[in-house]
């Protein structure tokens, strides 16, 4: 495949080598595998070429007919982009410390891509790509000094979208780097908390919403809960990015099933988002709705009173969506 992706001519043919490849390594992902080094230089090398503009598809023949050149620009930026969705998986499946040799081969043409002068297309490609690399390289401390700053800076971008793919690493960074990330959680927060008052776009709320949650699932006592909480709750449901449903209520339930204060005292409303994400009209998925009711139930036995006091300021129809789970 990385020699396909390297030397073939047909720019099709790459785009569905890689977009197999992708699909490949994300079977891959949590199976026992060993990436040995020669393949995985060997594809780092492709890549690279892709983002070079160098692989062998991205020449420009001559003879080309009026208007084939942006046709193939346009090629180029699908290559490129298919190219980027190969790193993340492949990071996940070589394992942190040994891709980490390969990503500095590649982060140079990544970061290149978030000059000033880049455009929005560039930028959001390159720190979306970063974000999902450091996910799938499980440790990322060994880049903290990198890419923290890269992540911070790019939170000032006017674009939405890139603004949100530097929210996501940026949380994907502090749930992964413990011990070097920590000393900047509060300037993490400041630039977070300060977004949020100022930009409406519900899909980098929400994205805000999981960068918290995973940033407390990471280290709790680093957060001032009794401010973060409440905001949280009052963000919720979630109204774009349902991938992120997962993470906002692994740690949500794990504040509830340890009656984390900050959750006590914010508990009617959190039991009104509750009751709407396991009403009939749902659109939660049902694993996620089955964890909820466990919690709500194990809740139930730990805070019998607590439970039936806020219970007492919920409206008709959410009381009865939740005894209907509860009991």
């Amino acid at each position: 495949m990385a020699a396909v992706v390297r030397t073939d001519a047909d720019r099709t043919v790459v785009i569905a080598t890689l977009e197999a490849l992708e699909s490949l390594l994300k079977f891959l992902k949590g199976v026992p595998f060993i990436m040995e080094h020669n393949p995985l230089e060997s594809l780092s090398v492709s890549l690279q070429d892709v983002l070079e503009l160098k692989a062998q598809c991205q020449g420009v023949s001559e003879g080309n007919e009026p208007g084939e050149e942006g046709d193939m620009a346009e090629y180029d930026s699908v290559l490129v982009e298919c190219a980027g969705c190969v790193m993340g998986p492949l990071a996940s499946v070589a394992g942190g410390e040994v891709f980490l040799p390969f990503l500095r081969s590649l982060l140079p043409q990544l970061l290149r891509r978030l000059s000033p002068s880049s455009t929005v297309a560039d930028k959001s490609f390159a720190i979306g790509t970063l974000a999902e690399i450091v996910d799938g390289m499980g440790v990322a401390s060994r880049l903290l000094l990198e890419l923290y700053p890269v992540f911070m800076q790019m939170l000032q971008c006017d674009d939405d979208e890139v603004c949100s793919n530097a929210v996501y690493g940026l949380g994907q960074l502090a749930s992964k780097a413990i011990p070097e990330i920590q000393y900047h959680y509060p300037d993490i927060l400041s630039a977070l908390f300060s977004i949020s008052q100022t930009r409406l776009s519900p899909r980098l709320v929400d994205n805000i919403c999981a960068a918290l949650c995973r940033m407390i699932m990471a280290q709790q006592d680093a957060i001032p809960l009794h401010h973060v909480v409440p905001v949280l709750i009052q963000n919720l449901p979630l109204k774009e990015d349902m991938e992120e449903t997962d993470t906002v209520y692994e740690c949500l339930l794990q504040l509830l099933e340890n009656c984390h204060p900050a959750v006590m005292a914010c508990l009617v409303p959190l039991l009104q988002v509750l009751s709407v994400e396991l009403s009939p009209m749902s659109a939660l998925n049902p694993d996620l709705q089955s964890k909820l009711i466990m919690s709500l139930r194990k809740f139930s036995l730990q805070c019998p009173q607590q439970l039936q006091d806020a219970c007492s300021q919920l409206s008709e129809e959410q009381l009865s969506i939740l005894r209907t789970v509860v009991q």
